[in-house]
């Protein structure tokens, strides 16, 4: 019988470090997100002033394990149409549905190799 001792530091390390494989891999996978999604904005919406596409970017999570966020903040006078645009709902009215749904982050997360749970 073999005895396994498992590195919890390392472990830790592994999913934690920055600089490391896991985060190169994460990173990848931000960026093919970021990609698709720019794609998406380009090939869905007539752009008046592209504030959308401007808004779209990347955050470091500083949380254990390594994450990255990729969205869009973009807002008009107030009004969070990059959320809007996603969901089809008005944030600013409790939920009320807009002029439609037209997503463009969810699609980029499908293109770039994940599937729903």
């Amino acid at each position: 019988m073999s005895r396994v001792v498992l590195n919890e530091a390392g472990i830790r390390h592994l999913f934690s470090n920055p600089q490391g494989p896991v985060a190169k891999i994460i990173r990848e996978k931000a960026d093919l997100i970021e990609s698709h999604a720019r794609a998406n904005i380009t090939s869905n919406f007539d752009s008046r002033t592209g504030d959308l596409a401007e808004s779209l970017h990347q955050v470091e999570i500083q949380v254990e394990p390594f994450h990255i966020a990729v969205g869009a903040n973009a807002t008009h006078r107030g009004y969070p149409y990059a959320l809007a645009l996603e969901t089809g709902i008005n944030p600013l009215t409790g939920g009320a549905p807009t002029h439609g749904k037209f997503p463009y982050m969810v699609p980029a997360v499908g293109q770039a190799g994940f599937t729903p749970r």
